[in-house]
């Protein structure tokens, strides 16, 4: 939930298109701000072989192409950076 009681209206794993640059890509991250903005980071659509940086948008800049189908990590134990990466 973000700042302020203001929840978050995508999650993780979501496809999003952003309204005004038509970037889309799939949500990898969100952040709340102190000044009660909610923004996400979205993995754009890359060219085989290519890597594209992630972009941030607010909130109310994207719409959602897609949800979500299933959790990307079923891990039992979420160790956390420090632990090994699943395979």
């Amino acid at each position: 939930m973000g700042v302020g009681n203001v929840p978050f209206i995508y999650d993780n794993g979501d496809k999003v298109r952003d309204k005004i640059t038509g970037v889309h890509g799939t949500i990898i991250g969100r952040a709340d701000y102190l000044s009660g903005c909610n923004r996400y980071g979205v993995q754009p659509v890359a060219d085989a072989g290519k890597y594209v940086e992630a972009c941030w948008f607010d909130e109310p800049r994207i719409e959602l192409i897609e949800k979500k189908k299933e959790e990307l990590d079923t891990r039992e134990e979420r160790p956390g950076a420090d632990g090994e990466a699943p395979l």
